[in-house]
């Protein structure tokens, strides 16, 4: 079975996040969804004044719902006026305005699914699961504190690589010669990871001991380093506070991929080229198409 990407899974994600702040998830209950006003015969109710407040800039949706009723209902009356008059003129019969309430309607209809499945699947069990896997991963490996000067070209390195070996100090170094953000504190980068780094820095540094110095210049999209491991310590664990939202992402989105993988598993795609012609063996969309 072929997997759905990252890049589709978190696509599908956003989406539905942004479509979900747009048609509120929390509505009135149908006892309190009581009428607010009437429009020519239209009922307009609580649960209407409830959306429109969701399309409102995010540090206004949250507020109390009798503080604003008023600028919501005048909001409302005024779309309703002009709907029922763009009815009344026929839009509902273009093309245009029923493609445009087709595409809203499976918008809509992604989210409400996406919500009530990711909702039941991430569970705290999985979400613990997760934490303890991110733990065994992390598990022996190791972060170090080095200190780094950057310079231009890579003359410009060998020369450093020559002071220093003459018994010029490192951090004094960093300070006058270096042009990386870090010279001000003498090239400290305090503690990272291995994959906190671009490549070439991080396996230039992890092979370093504590004390040594590299004895050829480091080519990064930066420019040229110079670099000095201060110190190894076996990487502390990140408690589930700290991670957990990370956890719920990166979960939601494996989630995400899986259910559309067996989505499409089990449906007929069939796709078409620009003359209307089917095209029969095509790649499934499905394929990684790059990150």
């Amino acid at each position: 079975m072929r997997r759905t990407t990252k890049t589709t899974a978190a696509f599908a994600l956003a989406v539905g996040a942004a479509l979900w702040a747009f048609v509120g998830p929390h509505l009135a209950a149908a006892q309190d969804d009581r009428v607010v006003a009437i429009v020519n015969g239209e009922e307009i109710r609580l649960s209407d004044l409830q959306l429109i407040q969701q399309t409102w800039p995010e540090e206004m949706r949250n507020l109390p719902i009798d503080l604003v009723e008023e600028q919501l209902l005048a909001q409302s009356i005024d779309r309703r006026l002009m709907s029922q008059a763009a009815k009344d003129g026929g839009l509902m019969e273009s093309e245009e305005v029923k493609a445009r309430l087709a595409f809203l309607q499976e918008s809509v209809l992604q989210q409400a699914y996406l919500s009530q499945r990711v909702d039941g699947a991430l569970t705290q069990d999985r979400l613990q699961a997760a934490y303890r896997k991110l733990l065994e991963d992390q598990e022996g490996r190791e972060e170090v504190r080095a200190r780094h000067i950057l310079v231009k070209t890579r003359d410009e390195a060998v020369a450093v690589i020559a002071e220093l070996d003459g018994g010029a100090d490192f951090a004094e170094t960093a300070r006058s010669k270096s042009i990386g953000p870090s010279a001000q504190r003498g090239g400290d980068l305090d503690y990272f990871s291995h994959d906190q780094m671009v490549p070439p820095f991080a396996d230039a540094a992890f092979a370093l001991g504590v004390g040594e110095m590299t004895q050829e210049p480091v080519e990064t999209k930066f420019g040229w380093h110079v670099i000095k491991v201060e110190d190894r310590r076996p990487m502390k664990a990140p408690s589930y506070a700290e991670v957990e939202q990370d956890l719920r992402r990166q979960e939601t989105q494996s989630f995400i991929a899986d259910m559309l993988a067996e989505l499409r598993e089990g449906a007929r795609i069939q796709r078409f080229d620009a003359n209307g012609e089917e095209i029969h063996g095509a790649a499934d969309e499905t394929e990684p198409v790059g990150d």
